[in-house]
């Protein structure tokens, strides 16, 4: 049922995942840009490589990048996981509306984050829970 994934979109991904692990030891782009080129002429250093040679390289790739995965990796603060998510959630609507909610107010009670949704914001024929 699913596609096995092509060597080319291995090591692309391989790439793009040790880039963004980079960015949780060098948050300052300037530090980041000059380690970032180092990780891009070691991937095109090898680009010609023969297949038992690539697909060691990929295996010693990724065991590399399992170990240098930072312990507390960088979380955008607004997103879950980070400093700011939630920190001023929407009231519930039982306190904004003590004698019942109105009927004209079409929102979700609450998802699995605790975000409140207008029915608006679903898109036709996707099932929410």
């Amino acid at each position: 049922q699913y596609e096995t994934l092509t060597h080319q979109q291995k090591v692309a991904r391989l790439y793009r995942r040790a880039l963004r692990s980079l960015t949780d030891w060098k948050p300052k782009r300037y530090q980041w840009n000059a380690v970032a080129c180092e990780i891009r002429a070691e991937f095109d250093s090898n680009r010609a490589a023969d297949p038992a040679d690539a697909k060691r390289l990929l295996r010693e790739g990724e065991q590399r990048l399992h170990k240098f995965t930072h312990p507390d990796p960088y979380l955008v603060p607004y997103m879950p996981g980070g400093s700011k998510f939630m920190r001023n959630p929407p009231p519930p609507l039982e306190a904004v509306f003590p004698d019942g909610i109105p009927p004209e107010v079409n929102v979700v009670s609450q998802t699995i984050e605790g975000v409140q949704l207008p029915k608006s914001a679903w898109k036709e024929g996707h099932e929410h829970v």
